[in-house]
């Protein structure tokens, strides 16, 4: 079992993160590994920051694939690497790097956090960001003749109301349940105090895009954690999965 994670080697600094790695046999004795990805390219000078690991037997041919968010010193930009070993100890970032070259025309400045999925024999990503001073993900559709990704300011969704969902989204997930598809996202400036995990649930349309279920329309569910969390805080960016027919969260819950 392999865990990356963000990580600055001289302390609790959030400033030219790097891709942790720990793996296990068992998942209780835990075993750190070196580094998986550092800032050492002028693409991501800044820092290696969130983004996701992906496999399947067509896209990755079976090898898991990074894709992160790749900070140089003015934006933001979508970068890959590739496991160099069976052990996943070392990684090659892609020669031709950035694969999504910056924020699309029409959104904000801030974009960040990728995540990818499959619907109907396509490939898609979605980003994290913000149009019209809404919450938004941006869409990007995989052309697998070229190998590149488009960039053409598609939104796979955006908030209504930024009192309620926020002015910007970050780690944004999409993951598939049953007939249905489960969107989640953490908004930010929302007015709303401590941190939150709004979700929707809905349809993939054969254009890449997401339409929740009528119930979602206007009000999005928030993930609740009962008594665990106190005066707002709660859950906070997950990495979701399934797993043996259930679907399995695991996030950040702030100390407070």
């Amino acid at each position: 079992y392999h865990v990356f994670f963000q990580k600055n080697a001289n302390g609790p600094y959030m400033s030219r993160l790097h891709w942790g790695h720990i793996s296990s046999e068992n998942l209780y004795k835990w075993k750190e590994e070196k580094i998986a990805i550092d800032p050492s390219e002028p693409y991501d000078i800044k820092g290696c920051w969130s983004g996701f690991v992906y496999a399947d037997d067509e896209f990755t041919k079976g090898k898991p694939y990074i894709f992160y968010t790749a900070v140089d010193n003015a934006r933001a930009t979508i970068a890959q690497a590739t496991p160099a070993d069976d052990d996943l100890i070392n990684w090659n970032k892609r020669p031709d790097n950035p694969v999504i070259n910056g924020c699309p025309p029409g959104m904000s400045s801030d974009f960040r956090d990728p995540y990818m999925f499959k619907s109907n024999g396509k490939y898609y990503m979605i980003v994290g960001s913000s149009k019209d001073n809404l919450g938004a993900t941006t869409l990007h559709r995989y052309n697998p003749v070229s190998g590149t990704w488009s960039n053409d300011g598609s939104i796979f969704f955006k908030a209504k109301n930024a009192s309620i969902s926020g002015t910007f989204w970050e780690m944004s997930n999409i993951t598939p349940m049953g007939d249905r598809w489960l969107f989640t996202t953490t908004p930010l400036n929302s007015g709303r105090q401590g941190v939150e995990v709004q979700y929707w649930t809905g349809n993939i349309n054969d254009d890449g895009t997401f339409t929740p279920l009528p119930f979602f329309t206007n009000q999005p569910q928030e993930v609740e954690l009962g008594d665990f969390g106190k005066d707002g805080f709660g859950l906070l960016s997950p990495s979701i999965t399934n797993c043996d027919g259930k679907t399995i969260a695991i996030g950040i819950v702030p100390d407070k």
